[in-house]
């Protein structure tokens, strides 16, 4: 059932609630959200990868991988590790300056990127130079994929690229990464609309998706989704079907940070990320508006951002003012990434309120006690995560 739209005491915020439809018939006792056997904190996580956008203050795009006090262990720039990558390819990723996604891959043995116009495979074997930041793989998205947000690595070499638009050919495309020459996707996954966030469930050997429902600035309510698709490991693909579809119960506009003649004031609150909890079955992603979770067990979703910011995020600083005209204070809103480590610190990057352009201009690093810093202040950076496996969530093999 959809209920009539209706004011916000405080504001102007259109909101749309449905009940939640899960797929699956699961129970919700609490003995679905499984903990796995944590491990310490350990050494594993003294380093964090990150996206240097090209900007006149800062030099990139590239990707670097440092410590905590920013010393550099590995970096990569757009004239890296060429030397097999088709021209045509080379245009794509030395054509823009920005640097919208990087992961770590493979155990550690691969960077996955989106630079400039490209979708990047990227060799790190800082022990052997002969084949330590190589591109092994990359895919133009100029003309196809203009606004791809997030990619993951799948197992037998397969690379997701999500479209992140919303028009009918919304979704994700998944390409073949043993063969540079074959730019024509296995497959394309089509339904989810916007998506920001890919992650691999090797524990379940499937793949998550975090995106809408519908055109994010549509008349037709959009709302947030976390969808599963499946690995068919016989035949090397993913079921095209999705598996799981959990979806939240509100539909929100972003009418409290954006007025009403800005171009975001129409849109709905999207997932912006897709982010692994340590030692969990549970899902942390990062919207518009505030943050949330959801137990991939029985599709329970967390839509308490202070509680969850509590538990996840302490010592969270909040950068600049973030209350609406209307009165309406949203302090985790245009947060673009989260990456959390089973010791309790956490990285985050969060934009400016009212910046149109959306990009944060620094890392902010949270200790196990709750101890802020940040990191490369005054540069773009869209993302940056813990260059380690998270506990519980390994990488594809």
């Amino acid at each position: 059932m959809i209920l009539a739209p209706t004011k916000h005491y405080i504001s102007q915020i259109w909101l749309l609630c449905t009940i939640v439809i899960l797929l699956p018939n699961l129970a919700t006792s609490a003995h679905d959200q499984e903990v796995l056997h944590p491990k310490s904190h350990t050494e594993s996580f003294q380093q964090i990868i990150s996206g240097i956008y090209g900007t006149e203050s800062c030099s990139g795009p590239e990707i670097r991988i440092d410590d905590l006090d920013g010393n550099s262990h590995w970096k990569w720039d757009t004239t890296t590790g060429l030397h097999n990558v088709p021209d045509q390819i080379k245009k794509c990723i030395q054509k823009g300056k920005s640097a919208t996604e990087v992961k770590r891959a493979a155990n550690g043995d691969k960077v996955v990127a989106i630079i400039g116009y490209s979708a990047l495979m990227i060799n790190h074997t800082p022990h052997n130079n002969a084949t330590d930041k190589l591109v092994t793989f990359g895919v133009c998205l100029d003309d196809d994929l203009p606004q791809a947000h997030t990619v993951e690595m799948l197992p037998g070499n397969l690379f997701a690229i999500a479209t992140t638009s919303d028009d009918e050919h919304a979704g994700f495309w998944v390409y073949d990464s043993s063969d540079m020459s074959h730019q024509t996707p296995k497959q394309k996954i089509t339904g989810v609309k916007d998506i920001h966030g890919l992650l691999w469930d090797d524990k379940e050997k499937v793949l998550w998706a975090a995106g809408n429902t519908a055109h994010g600035s549509g008349a037709v309510p959009s709302y947030a989704s976390i969808v599963r698709y499946k690995y068919d490991e016989a035949n090397n693909k993913l079921i095209m079907k999705a598996h799981y579809n959990y979806t939240m119960s509100c539909a929100t506009k972003l009418s409290s940070e954006w007025g009403s003649e800005d171009t975001f004031f129409r849109y709905w609150d999207r997932p912006h990320d897709l982010v692994p909890i340590p030692n969990t079955r549970s899902l942390l992603f990062p919207m518009d508006r505030d943050i949330h979770t959801v137990n991939i067990l029985n599709g329970e979703f967390n839509n308490y951002g202070e509680e969850i910011q509590k538990q996840y995020l302490n010592g969270f600083e909040e950068l600049s003012n973030r209350t609406g005209d209307n009165g309406e204070y949203l302090p985790r809103s245009d947060i673009k990434s989260i990456s959390l480590n089973p010791g309790n610190s956490t990285l985050y990057t969060q934009a400016k309120w009212r910046d149109g352009n959306a990009i944060p201009h620094q890392v902010n690093l949270l200790s196990p006690t709750g101890k802020y810093s940040s990191l490369y202040k005054g540069c773009n950076i869209y993302r940056s995560r813990w260059f380690a496996d998270i506990t519980g969530w390994p990488t594809a093999p």
